[in-house]
């Protein structure tokens, strides 16, 4: 592993201004250690000139200006599935390391090109699945591994979200929309997570829009080589539930507001032992900060950076099991 001591900032761009980075991501940064933001860059220089004004950054009226800047080491990408790869790969060129809002690949093949070019050139890869930086999942964790409910031997993960804007790109094929790029990949990696990178898939469904084009609800099962079962669902247009309910041999884990809980929030869990039951508040936590400080720290560690792209490689492979799978 190679680091540095008293490392310089990580000097981070922008591409692209989604209402999801212009409210959490982009916030976070002026928060979190080691990490300065330097440009936001637009198709249209309007808008990313507004959002730089704020920051008092420079904004930029193209993608391609963002990428010839040699101030910036780690490029921020919230764009849509579809969009990725093409940028991925001119940022990983221009020597840019790059956290990419999931899902990273719309199939496995798009992903191995992609993360090969950054093997080969060194460059850290992050997958921006934010559950990952909150004390919650390390809560959980830490009951699971000291035996609060005992064995664990079957994980539920549930995520979804009611009807959105009819002309949100989450329904739009084109730009790599559907249920499973942007819900399942959340319960996809939770499983991951609980049960190991040793997953074997036993069945997955997509329910299709056939006028859209795109998976509106979808479920996948899972094993592990110790025979601990995963069974995930998510949906559009459906009831929000956002849950991990984790059953073991003596006990019960169960988390309300498992993969979106806000910096200022208190995670509701319940824990179940025998005939006991605790409902707890976890403390808050800011997962968007956490996540820049964990990648000021990751760009400098040729170990980091290996893991990263090795788990978003996994995570690829895994995503195209299930749509092989439920095709």
């Amino acid at each position: 592993m190679t680091s540095q001591v008293n490392a310089p900032p990580l000097r981070v761009g922008v591409m692209g201004c989604s209402s999801f980075a212009q409210r959490t991501m982009i916030p976070a940064i002026a928060a979190a250690n080691g990490v300065e933001l330097r440009a936001i860059a637009s198709r249209d220089l309007e808008r990313s000139q507004a959002l730089a004004d704020a920051y008092g950054v420079l904004a930029l009226g193209s993608y391609e200006g963002l990428l010839e800047l040699a101030d910036i080491d780690l490029v921020y990408m919230p764009l849509p599935t579809a969009l990725h790869e093409p940028w991925v790969m001119a940022a990983l060129e221009a020597g840019k390391h790059l956290l990419v809002e999931k899902s990273f690949a719309a199939d496995l093949a798009s992903a191995q090109r992609m993360l090969d070019l950054a093997q080969q050139k060194r460059r850290l890869v992050v997958e921006n699945f934010l559950f990952r930086r909150h004390s919650q999942l390390s809560w959980v964790k830490q009951q699971l591994a000291t035996g609060a409910i005992g064995s664990l031997k079957f994980f539920r993960g549930c995520f979804s979200i009611p009807a959105l804007a009819q002309d949100n790109f989450r329904y739009r094929a084109d730009l790599g929309g559907g249920a499973l790029l942007d819900a399942g990949v959340y319960l996809i990696k939770s499983a991951t997570e609980f049960l190991g990178p040793d997953l074997k898939l036993l069945y997955a469904t997509l329910e299709f829009d056939q006028q859209r084009q795109i998976d509106l609800r979808g479920s996948a099962a899972w094993i592990n080589s110790e025979g601990t079962l995963a069974q995930t669902l998510w949906a559009f247009d459906t009831h929000y539930q956002c849950t991990w309910d984790c059953h073991g041999t003596d006990g019960r884990i169960v988390c309300e507001r498992a993969l979106t809980p806000p910096p200022n929030f208190q995670p509701p869990v319940r824990l179940e032992r025998g005939s006991t039951r605790e409902d707890l508040q976890l403390p808050p936590d800011n997962h968007y900060v956490a996540q820049w400080n964990y990648l000021a720290q990751a760009v400098n560690s040729d170990q980091s950076i290996d893991a990263a792209l090795a788990e978003t490689l996994l995570q690829a492979k895994q995503l195209q099991q299930v749509i092989d799978y439920a095709k």
